[in-house]
């Protein structure tokens, strides 16, 4: 079900007055989440940066299970990639691979020995699920970083294995 982009009367009356009464916006930009208007949208009708003081232990993300853990905000949605997707996925994958790197200097070369797959937006089907993702978090598209995919076959040497999706989110503020 794609966001709702515009406030008809009844809701900008509603939004206004209750500014007007001293509602908190960011408890008024919840409740317009909550009746799937699209986050930009009511950022720009409130004159309200979402991005500013977020309590990352508030976060909901409708139909998702959050996984417990101190180390980071990982939640899963079952379902959320249909099995066409991940064929498609694994097609542009190993048609695109490079050899996967790491971000500190490691003297072990063997340490990760896979390859990534940057999914850049080049397909109706990324494009899709990239879509989906940013409605679905209510963030703008160009606030995350490309999708990518891991591959390694069975001799592959992993020290760590992650078998999901990983979306990297920047959040300025």
């Amino acid at each position: 079900m794609s966001k709702k982009t515009i406030f008809n009367d009844e809701w900008k009356y509603w939004i206004w007055s209750n500014i007007k009464n001293g509602s908190n916006k960011k408890d008024i930009f919840k409740i317009l989440i909550e009746n799937n208007y699209d986050s930009d949208v009511i950022c720009k009708e409130l004159n309200y940066d979402v991005n500013k003081n977020i309590d990352f232990n508030s976060i909901i993300i409708p139909n998702a299970i959050r996984f417990n853990s101190d180390k980071a905000l990982i939640f899963t949605i079952d379902n959320f990639i249909s099995d066409e997707e991940c064929n498609k996925i694994i097609e542009l994958t190993k048609t695109n691979l490079r050899n996967s790197t790491i971000t500190v200097d490691v003297k072990d070369t063997s340490f990760r020995t896979s390859k990534t797959c940057d999914l850049y937006n080049n397909c109706s089907i990324i494009n899709d699920i990239e879509k989906r993702i940013s409605d679905t978090l209510n963030i703008c598209p160009s606030y995350g970083e490309c999708m990518q995919s891991q591959y390694s076959n069975i001799h592959t040497k992993i020290k760590i294995i992650i078998i999901s999706i990983i979306i990297s989110i920047i959040i300025i503020g």
